[in-house]
Protein backbone atom coordinates (compact mmCIF):
# COMPACT_ATOMS: atom_id res chain seq x y z
CA UNK A 1 0.00 0.00 0.00
CA UNK A 2 1.56 3.28 -1.13
CA UNK A 3 1.65 5.89 1.74
CA UNK A 4 0.32 9.37 1.53
CA UNK A 5 3.05 12.67 2.15
CA UNK A 6 0.92 15.08 4.14
CA UNK A 7 3.72 17.21 4.71
CA UNK A 8 7.40 17.75 3.98
CA UNK A 9 10.47 19.82 5.42
CA UNK A 10 13.96 20.26 4.47
CA UNK A 11 16.68 21.54 6.63
CA UNK A 12 19.99 23.29 4.36
CA UNK A 13 18.79 22.09 1.08
CA UNK A 14 21.31 21.75 -1.36
CA UNK A 15 20.26 23.60 -4.72
CA UNK A 16 22.97 25.97 -4.44
CA UNK A 17 26.61 25.03 -3.34
CA UNK A 18 29.00 27.86 -1.90
CA UNK A 19 32.11 26.51 -3.72
CA UNK A 20 32.00 27.29 -6.97
CA UNK A 21 34.91 25.17 -8.28
CA UNK A 22 31.98 22.19 -7.49
CA UNK A 23 30.64 23.87 -11.15
CA UNK A 24 34.26 21.95 -12.61
CA UNK A 25 32.99 18.49 -11.16
CA UNK A 26 31.83 17.45 -15.16
CA UNK A 27 34.78 18.52 -16.83
CA UNK A 28 36.90 17.21 -14.43
CA UNK A 29 35.28 14.02 -14.92
CA UNK A 30 36.17 14.25 -18.37
CA UNK A 31 39.43 15.12 -18.28
CA UNK A 32 40.24 12.32 -15.80
CA UNK A 33 38.58 9.54 -18.72
CA UNK A 34 40.99 11.47 -21.29
CA UNK A 35 43.98 11.19 -18.93
CA UNK A 36 43.07 7.29 -18.22
CA UNK A 37 43.06 6.29 -22.19
CA UNK A 38 46.88 8.13 -22.62
CA UNK A 39 48.67 7.91 -19.47
CA UNK A 40 46.75 5.73 -16.51
CA UNK A 41 45.92 7.55 -13.87
CA UNK A 42 48.29 10.15 -13.84
CA UNK A 43 46.97 13.31 -13.09
CA UNK A 44 43.82 12.52 -12.51
CA UNK A 45 42.31 14.14 -9.58
CA UNK A 46 39.13 11.53 -8.06
CA UNK A 47 38.56 13.50 -4.61
CA UNK A 48 38.43 16.71 -3.61
CA UNK A 49 39.32 18.16 0.33
CA UNK A 50 36.44 18.67 2.78
CA UNK A 51 36.86 20.56 5.19
CA UNK A 52 33.40 19.83 7.49
CA UNK A 53 32.48 20.89 10.61
CA UNK A 54 32.38 17.45 12.24
CA UNK A 55 35.69 15.83 11.14
CA UNK A 56 34.45 13.07 13.74
CA UNK A 57 31.53 12.00 11.56
CA UNK A 58 32.02 13.67 8.05
CA UNK A 59 34.30 12.23 5.30
CA UNK A 60 37.67 14.81 5.04
CA UNK A 61 37.13 13.93 1.15
CA UNK A 62 34.40 14.04 -1.45
CA UNK A 63 34.44 11.98 -4.71
CA UNK A 64 34.71 14.28 -7.58
CA UNK A 65 32.05 11.99 -9.31
CA UNK A 66 29.15 12.25 -6.19
CA UNK A 67 29.97 16.28 -6.63
CA UNK A 68 28.49 15.87 -9.73
CA UNK A 69 25.78 13.71 -9.36
CA UNK A 70 24.78 16.29 -6.56
CA UNK A 71 24.73 18.64 -9.18
CA UNK A 72 22.56 16.55 -11.60
CA UNK A 73 20.55 16.08 -8.82
CA UNK A 74 19.66 19.55 -7.94
CA UNK A 75 19.03 20.27 -11.78
CA UNK A 76 16.22 17.67 -11.66
CA UNK A 77 14.66 18.66 -8.53
CA UNK A 78 14.31 22.43 -9.74
CA UNK A 79 12.28 20.73 -12.40
CA UNK A 80 9.51 19.00 -10.54
CA UNK A 81 9.76 21.28 -7.72
CA UNK A 82 6.11 22.48 -8.85
CA UNK A 83 4.65 19.17 -8.16
CA UNK A 84 5.01 19.17 -4.59
CA UNK A 85 1.28 20.06 -3.76
CA UNK A 86 1.51 19.44 0.20
CA UNK A 87 2.42 21.57 2.90
CA UNK A 88 6.08 22.54 2.89
CA UNK A 89 8.50 23.81 5.37
CA UNK A 90 12.04 24.71 4.70
CA UNK A 91 14.49 25.74 7.22
CA UNK A 92 17.84 27.39 6.02
CA UNK A 93 20.59 28.60 8.16
CA UNK A 94 21.83 32.37 6.91
CA UNK A 95 25.55 31.87 7.14
CA UNK A 96 25.70 27.82 5.64
CA UNK A 97 29.28 27.64 4.98
CA UNK A 98 28.55 24.59 2.46
CA UNK A 99 24.94 25.60 0.90
CA UNK A 100 24.36 28.90 -0.37
CA UNK A 101 20.60 30.21 1.29
CA UNK A 102 19.62 31.57 -2.03
CA UNK A 103 19.32 27.90 -2.99
CA UNK A 104 16.44 27.28 -0.44
CA UNK A 105 14.93 30.79 -1.83
CA UNK A 106 14.84 29.37 -4.79
CA UNK A 107 13.16 26.12 -3.76
CA UNK A 108 10.49 28.17 -1.93
CA UNK A 109 9.49 29.94 -5.24
CA UNK A 110 9.23 27.05 -6.98
CA UNK A 111 7.22 24.63 -4.95
CA UNK A 112 3.70 23.84 -6.18
CA UNK A 113 2.03 24.05 -2.58
CA UNK A 114 0.11 27.21 -1.18
CA UNK A 115 0.94 26.23 2.64
CA UNK A 116 4.15 26.91 2.44
CA UNK A 117 7.24 28.47 5.12
CA UNK A 118 11.11 29.65 4.91
CA UNK A 119 12.55 29.49 7.80
CA UNK A 120 16.15 31.67 7.78
CA UNK A 121 17.85 30.92 10.95
CA UNK A 122 20.81 33.86 11.81
CA UNK A 123 23.63 30.86 11.96
CA UNK A 124 26.75 30.96 10.70
CA UNK A 125 26.65 26.48 10.41
CA UNK A 126 26.27 23.95 8.23
CA UNK A 127 25.15 21.62 10.94
CA UNK A 128 21.93 22.72 12.51
CA UNK A 129 20.74 19.20 14.02
CA UNK A 130 23.47 19.22 16.00
CA UNK A 131 24.93 21.27 18.74
CA UNK A 132 22.79 24.72 20.27
CA UNK A 133 20.82 25.45 17.81
CA UNK A 134 19.52 21.87 17.05
CA UNK A 135 15.85 21.88 19.66
CA UNK A 136 15.05 25.17 18.17
CA UNK A 137 14.84 23.51 14.06
CA UNK A 138 13.61 20.44 15.49
CA UNK A 139 10.60 22.03 17.93
CA UNK A 140 10.49 24.04 14.49
CA UNK A 141 10.12 20.96 12.87
CA UNK A 142 7.45 19.12 15.33
CA UNK A 143 5.19 22.64 15.26
CA UNK A 144 4.75 22.03 11.57
CA UNK A 145 4.08 18.51 11.85
CA UNK A 146 1.46 18.68 14.36
CA UNK A 147 -0.74 21.53 12.92
CA UNK A 148 -0.39 19.42 9.11
CA UNK A 149 -0.43 15.61 10.34
CA UNK A 150 -3.46 14.36 11.32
Amino acid sequence: MPYKVKAVFAVNCAMRLRKRTARFAPAVIIWNKLLDKFVKNEGQRQFVINEPENPDINYLRNPISGVKELMELMEQLLLRLDLIKVPALLIQSSGDPVIHPEGSKEIYEKLGCEDKELVMLNYERHDVLRGEISQRVFARIAEFLNIRIK
